[in-house]
C-alpha cells in the first residue's frame, strides 16, 4: 500500500510530495498534472521490473520527456522519487515459495540521471542511486495519523539494517549494497557506475531478500 510519494525532475514535478491516506480522491483541472502523477507511479512501477529505458519507452512521450524542462526551455538531467508503504506480511514468489516479511514499512528512493554515451552521442538513461530504508516506529507519522491504536493488527516493525543503500567501494566507485533480512546483514555488493536498471528489478525470489521482493511486488 503506498503511503507517500515525493518526485522531483519528472515531467512537470519539482520538490512535489503527497502522503496518501487509505483513501485519496485525486481532482484538478485539465493539465494540473493528475496524468503526470499517474504517469510517475506507473513508471516507478515498471522500473521495479524492467531496465530504465524500457521503462520509459512504455511512457508518454519520448525519454526526455519525462525530464523536467526548466522555464528557459532546458530540460534537467536527473529525476528522483521516494515512495513509502505498507507491505502484507508475506510476499509469495512465482515459483511459489513464501517468505515472512519482518518489517512492513519502507521507504524507497530512487535517482534516475540522462548521461551522454549512447549510440551516435545520444544520452542515455542510467540508476544513480537506490535505496531502501526501514521506517522506525518512533518516526512513523502515518501510521500514528491514519491506523493509530490499531496499528499493531497491521503494522511490523523490526529492528535491523536497512535492505538497500548505494555506498562507495574501497575505489571510490558506487555500489549498491543488499542486506540479507535474517541473515546478520550480510551484504551483497552490485556495480553503480553504470547501471541501466534497478536492484529491485533484479530480484527474482522472495526467500533471500523478502523485504525487497515484497517492495517490488507493491502495486
Amino acid at each position: 500500500m503506498l503511503t507517500r510519494i515525493e518526485i522531483d525532475g519528472f515531467k512537470s514535478f519539482r520538490d512535489f510530495e503527497l502522503d496518501v491516506p487509505p483513501f485519496l480522491v485525486i481532482i484538478g483541472r485539465n493539465a494540473a498534472g493528475k496524468s503526470n502523477l499517474f504517469d510517475a507511479i506507473r513508471f516507478l512501477g515498471r522500473l521495479a521490473g524492467e531496465p530504465v529505458l524500457e521503462a520509459a519507452q512504455h511512457m508518454r512521450g519520448d525519454l526526455v520527456d519525462l525530464f523536467h524542462r526548466r522555464t528557459d526551455g532546458a530540460a534537467v538531467d536527473q529525476m528522483s522519487f521516494a515512495v513509502e508503504v505498507l507491505l502484507d506480511r508475506s510476499v509469495t514468489d512465482a515459483f511459489g515459495d513464501t517468505a515472512e516479511v519482518n518489517h512492513t514499512r519502507l521507504r524507497y528512493e530512487l535517482t534516475i540521471e540522462l548521461r551522454p554515451g549512447g549510440p551516435g552521442g545520444t544520452t542515455r538513461p542510467y540508476v544513480a542511486r537506490e535505496s531502501v530504508r526501514r521506517i522506525r516506529r518512533a518516526a512513523d507519522q502515518w501510521v500514528e495519523q491514519f491506523v493509530g491504536p490499531h496499528r499493531d493488527q497491521s503494522v511490523v516493525y523490526r529492528n535491523g539494517a536497512d535492505p538497500l543503500e548505494t555506498e562507495t567501494d574501497d575505489q571510490g566507485r558506487p555500489v549498491f549494497s543488499i542486506r540479507q533480512q535474517g541473515n546478520q546483514g550480510r551484504k551483497r555488493r552490485l556495480p553503480a557506475t553504470a547501471a541501466t536498471a534497478t536492484v529491485l528489478s533484479s530480484l527474482t525470489t522472495a526467500t533471500d531478500f523478502p523485504l525487497l521482493y515484497a517492495l517490488k511486488r507493491e502495486p
